[in-house]
């Protein structure tokens, strides 16, 4: 029987459930996937609690945490999350290095973050993830880059409302995760996915299905494009067309080729939308039926099913997030064992207490017995049993004994007996006037009577052996009888 140690492990520590949380300007929301089955949790926000994926009021904001926690648990108890932010202040940039591997990449990948960053390395956090792998054989690499003030608000909220932070990300990481396990996409081709949300636009370039490239356009920017007046429908599709051009031009710049493929989420705008990309665009349109306030939870929810030693994607919370996670885990893998050693020993206390009790109670009833002076049924059916163990035991002895006793009355008939196991003596007839012995007997072939028949004839011990063949006969079960005579010599 072999054990498998990963199930064992599994089930002295259980794989903590790690949900995917929305912050958007509009709502808070938390998805957990389990098992293919998905929990969702909402919770509304009032208009200026967030405000273009930045916090404003951080009291009503944990408020409102707090809410979308006691949907869930207790609010003692901590929720493990992914967090994903709007794209709106966070950077993408996509570099090469060469084929490094373990803490060469790392540090060559870092040089280059504090190299290329749009905001000062002091006030900013980054991170970095391996997307693909360019023709000259170089290691492509996504960058991310934000105000560590964006992050550190999220933090700090999130930590008094008792949810555990496991890793940051952003709306395009998410929404490009989603797709590639919703949608069977080719990694040889590349893809253009637009997202309308409550902040704006999301442009997001996918190849090798990972994220190559994210552009966020505000809603506020649509706006004063569109002449800061009301938007329009038509000054919107004029806006972004403008804006899909040069994404495609930027695409095409810097790796060749055309995006043929659009992804679009099936919402009341997706018919509109598609009927006037295709006046100017040849695109290929694909619709992702998922319910589209959904999409970024989650996606990141998704995320939250990788192996935490195998997650090694962007993550923009600050230096010390992870280890956090780490150390809850290990307190939580103590607090197990603590809560199970503790179990054990209130049980084996019980056990203790109530076997102290039975006992004490059967001694006395025993006392009570004796001086009473008469014996209990009890003893009386033991005593009785006792009798009848003995009775059995010399019964045993005596056959053993006889079995010791027997001895063969010839040491030649002995050798019959003992010839072959697969001969099966049935009779044994003795003459005494005549003194011919007559023996019948099965045997599993032909053959081996016949090797029987020969010991016989060639043993110093008989004469006159007889064995015809006429004297084998077939039975029903597939054995060989056969009956021979023969004489013993003195």
């Amino acid at each position: 029987m072999k054990f498998n140690f990963k199930k064992i492990f599994k089930l002295l520590n259980p794989v903590l459930e790690i949900g995917g949380l929305e912050i958007s300007d509009g709502a808070i929301r938390l998805t957990f996937i389990n098992n293919g089955k998905i929990q969702q949790y909402n919770q509304s926000l009032s208009p200026g609690i967030v405000k273009d994926g930045l916090i404003q009021d951080d009291n009503k904001f944990v408020f409102a945490l707090n809410g979308l926690h006691s949907q869930i648990l207790s609010l003692k108890k901590s929720i493990p999350v992914i967090v994903s932010l709007p794209s709106v202040g966070i950077y993408t940039q996509i570099f090469n290095l060469p084929p490094l591997k373990g803490e060469q990449l790392e540090e060559a990948a870092y040089l280059n973050l504090t190299m290329i960053s749009p905001i000062d390395k002091k006030t900013a956090y980054f991170d970095w993830q391996v997307v693909g792998q360019a023709s000259n054989g170089n290691q492509e690499i996504l960058g991310a880059f934000v105000e560590s003030k964006t992050i550190d608000k999220v933090v700090s909220a999130l930590r008094k409302a008792n949810f555990l932070i496991v890793a940051i990300e952003f709306f395009s990481l998410s929404l490009a995760r989603l797709i590639k396990e919703s949608l069977s996409i080719d990694a040889d081709k590349p893809y253009l996915v637009l997202n309308l949300n409550n902040e704006g636009v999301d442009f997001v370039l996918i190849r090798n299905k990972n994220l190559y490239f994210n552009y966020f356009l505000p809603w506020l920017m649509i706006h004063e494009k569109s002449g800061g007046n009301q938007v329009k429908f038509d000054d919107f599709q004029d806006v972004m067309l403008i804006e899909l051009r040069r994404v495609l031009n930027f695409y095409s710049s810097r790796w060749g080729g055309a995006v043929d493929n659009l992804i679009l989420f099936n919402t009341g705008y997706s018919k509109e939308m598609s009927d006037w990309l295709k006046k100017d665009f040849s695109f290929n349109i694909i619709y992702l039926n998922i319910e589209t306030s959904w999409l970024v939870s989650r996606g990141a929810a998704l995320r939250g099913l990788i192996p935490r030693v195998e997650d090694n994607l962007i993550s923009l919370a600050k230096i010390g997030t992870e280890e956090e996670f780490t150390r809850s885990g290990i307190w939580r893998f103590v607090m197990i064992w603590r809560n199970a050693v503790l179990s054990t020993l209130s049980i084996l206390l019980l056990l203790f207490i109530v076997s102290d009790l039975f006992f004490v109670r059967i001694n006395n009833n025993l006392i009570a017995n004796l001086q009473s002076g008469k014996p209990p049924v009890d003893l009386q059916e033991v005593a009785l049993l006792e009798n009848e163990a003995k009775n059995f035991n010399s019964l045993l002895d005596k056959i053993f004994l006889a079995q010791q006793e027997f001895k063969p009355q010839s040491s030649v008939l002995k050798k019959i007996y003992n010839f072959r196991s697969d001969i099966l003596i049935n009779q044994l007839n003795f003459n005494s006037q005549s003194e011919v012995i007559s023996l019948i007997g099965s045997a599993n072939s032909e053959s081996t009577i016949i090797s029987f028949k020969n010991f016989l004839a060639k043993d110093s011990g008989f004469k006159d052996v007889s064995l015809p063949l006429s004297a084998i006969t077939a039975s029903p079960d597939g054995m060989s009888d056969f009956s021979a005579t023969f004489k013993v010599k003195r």
